[in-house]
């Protein structure tokens, strides 16, 4: 089982410290009543879908003996604006070079990402449309 510490230190500004020990700062905007010193919460959950299926995309192409020069993912949601408030919509942008490297490649790493390997993006709601899309430089 996972577990993580959540405490509120002042205004809107909260540390959070996984199992590993490490920390995160997260905030709010100053337009919220934060300080604006972190990320906020619904930020921190489309960088844990990035890095989550990103590590899966680059072990999967390292299993291939790919040579992966650089991967940058770009996460995009998009928030209801009705209550509950939730994400209706995800779209995950993946951008890569190295030798061999192709569109197809990333796409079927990305595709078992997603539909296999990733908990956080198979964690959520399946009223949360989630998308993908593969650039190779």
């Amino acid at each position: 089982m996972k577990e993580v510490k959540v405490k509120w230190v002042g205004r809107q500004q909260y540390v959070a410290t996984g199992q590993s020990g490490h920390s995160i700062v997260l905030d709010v905007s100053t337009q919220g009543g934060g300080d604006n010193t972190g990320p906020s919460a619904t930020e921190l959950l489309l960088m844990a879908v990035g890095k989550c299926s990103a590590v899966d995309v680059v072990n999967i192409l390292r299993k291939q003996r790919l040579v992966l020069a650089s991967l940058e993912v770009t996460v995009r949601g998009e928030i209801s604006e009705d209550y509950p408030k939730r994400f209706t919509s995800i779209h995950v942008l993946y951008t890569a070079s190295g030798d061999g490297i192709t569109v197809e490649k990333v796409e079927k790493a990305v595709h078992l990402s997603h539909e296999k390997y990733c908990t956080v993006s198979n964690t959520l709601s399946k009223d949360c449309i989630l998308t993908t899309s593969v650039e190779v430089l």
